[in-house]
């Protein structure tokens, strides 16, 4: 609205960078932009952003033995719900963004169809003696694969997917120096579209993640029971739980880049059907969209075109503000080095000067017009050999 929150100058050598600070109010919502002022800077000087109320993710426990999840999925970020195998509400599975089957022993049929409709992230921990019928009806049902009778053999779970997203800014560096749990028994498998990302020391994968269509499913490869696993009592139960239910979500952006594909969920409180549309004071246009009773999923490229501050709205009700940019690297006045480009690369040469470059081509153009009077008097000459020895026979 226009409020001046933050002021500052700042005086920039070559080569050099500084940071700024402003402090933002604490606010459910709060829109604003950054603005630089310079005479010499007259364009891509303005960022536009918006931060919007955390949401709290709601989290659903099938199973037994949940005690050390509910100390992860704690109640000032998640609503976590544990039902038993017995009492299960399956209205709530369409306000969930994580579904965990908690070491069930065996897997019912309405529960595998309506798992087979649920489209949030679904991990999947077996007992230590699963039936295994049920559990392979729930993977192929899901499409995903299919699993074997349990092996024995203690090993240690100690290579971990680094680079997979999965763990990104779990860990500030790779280390040896890690105290890695151990598992007794295992489950082997057979997933389509699979990620590895904790595996054992024989490279036996002991969490996977299979991806199907926008939907992640985790396996463990077995138990989490103490008596076939002590991983939850690792460093790593903490982050790969959490990681769970955060990457259930899509991450709520400052704001997003024009032109380029971008996704923005949010939950549907009013339940409406009305379709949603996504406008400011100059456009207003209905962007690629998919619903759930609770959920709403929209996706924009091509629209808009134009930087600022946009609202998404349904029935004229707003249901929450988001902020486009231009992309930064259309304002990049770096070149691109040509010499770099050209570098071993055959027939190409490269040269900082045009007069050498003259000078090479006249000597090029010189030797090869010599060569074609060579091609010319060599035969001149063997014509005129033809013509002696024909006058020489007569």
């Amino acid at each position: 609205n226009d409020v001046l929150f933050g002021k500052s100058t700042i005086t920039l050598d070559k080569n050099k960078s500084e940071t700024v600070e402003f402090v933002i109010p604490y606010k459910d919502e709060f829109f604003a932009n950054i603005t630089l002022e310079d005479n010499r800077l007259k364009f891509d000087n303005t960022l536009f952003f918006n931060t919007i109320k955390k949401e709290k993710i709601p989290v659903l426990i099938i199973g037994s033995n949940n005690i050390f999840l509910s100390k992860i999925y704690t109640e000032d970020e998640f609503v976590m719900t544990s039902a038993n195998i017995k009492s299960i509400d399956y209205s709530l599975f369409s306000k969930q963004r994580l579904i965990i089957l908690n070491e069930l022993q065996s897997i019912s049929n309405t529960l595998i169809q309506s798992l087979k409709g649920f489209r949030g992230h679904l991990v999947i921990i077996p007992s230590k003696d699963i039936d295994l019928q049920t559990y392979n009806h729930l993977l192929t049902t899901l499409q995903i694969g299919k699993v074997e009778k349990p092996m024995e053999s203690k090993i240690y779970i100690n290579k971990i997917n680094y680079n997979h997203p999965f763990f990104k800014n779990v860990f500030e560096k790779k280390t040896d120096n890690f105290q890695y749990p151990i598992v007794k028994q295992y489950y082997p498998n057979h997933f389509f579209l699979r990620t590895s990302l904790l595996k054992r020391s024989d490279d036996y994968d002991f969490l996977t993640e299979i991806t199907k269509n926008d939907q992640k499913i985790f396996w463990f490869s077995s138990s989490l029971h103490p008596e076939i696993t002590n991983f939850i009592n690792s460093p790593l139960v903490v982050p790969v739980f959490y990681n769970f239910s955060l990457h259930s979500s899509n991450p709520k952006n400052l704001y997003y880049t024009v032109g380029k594909k971008n996704e923005i969920d949010f939950k549907n409180d009013h339940k409406s059907d009305a379709v949603f549309h996504l406008q400011n004071e100059e456009l207003d246009f209905i962007p690629l969209q998919s619903k759930t009773l609770d959920f709403v999923k929209i996706q924009t490229e091509e629209k808009p075109v134009k930087a600022g501050l946009y609202k998404i709205t349904n029935n004229s009700a707003n249901y929450r503000s988001i902020s486009f940019n231009y992309n930064r690297n259309e304002s990049d006045l770096s070149y691109y080095q040509l010499d770099n480009y050209l570098i071993n690369r055959q027939n190409v040469h490269f040269s900082n000067s045009v007069d050498k470059v003259l000078s090479q081509i006249n000597e090029e153009n010189k030797n090869r017009n010599l060569w074609q009077l060579f091609i010319i008097f060599a035969l001149i000459f063997f014509g005129i050999e033809v013509v002696i020895q024909k006058l020489l026979k007569n």
